[in-house]
């Protein structure tokens, strides 16, 4: 067993009889422009009213494997939550428009942001897909996934 430190998580793996070696900046606090909560034992939590940007992108499959999900956080919503996309950088002409929900602790000690949610369908399997998320105001950089 091994304990990997990794920001503010700690995280155990089973790992076979090998060595790696990783240098982590604990003290960095600026991840593009997105300030982040201090760790140690005196944790901050993030004000996230303040994080203009479109942050914390995450894929995830459905059991069809002609569906992505999309995930991100926002610190607020507007009419327009959404996702392009197709199979060219330069052909986004799709679109999925997200939903969204907001978490918050039973003791009122912390609000989460906005976490939008959107599926692509009719992906073709084993294909390049390109993809931009554009909320709140902001349109993020183009991605891409397999």
């Amino acid at each position: 067993m091994k304990v990997v430190l990794f920001g503010c998580w700690v995280v155990l793996a089973m790992i076979p009889r090998q060595t790696n070696t990783y240098t982590i900046n604990f003290n960095r606090t600026d991840w593009d422009g997105v300030q982040s909560p201090k760790c140690g034992p005196n944790i901050d939590l993030m004000d996230v009213s303040t994080v203009n940007t479109i942050n914390q992108i995450r894929l995830s499959f459905t059991e069809n494997p002609t569906e992505m999900r999309i995930m991100w956080v926002t610190n607020k919503v507007d009419e327009r939550n959404l996702v392009q996309y197709g199979p060219l950088r330069t052909d986004l002409n799709y679109t999925s428009f997200s939903f969204y929900d907001q978490h918050k602790f039973a003791d009122d000690t912390y609000t989460s942001g906005f976490i939008h949610n959107a599926l692509l369908v009719n992906l073709i399997p084993g294909r390049i897909h390109y993809y931009q998320i554009i909320s709140n105001g902001q349109t993020s950089e183009v991605y891409r996934f397999i």
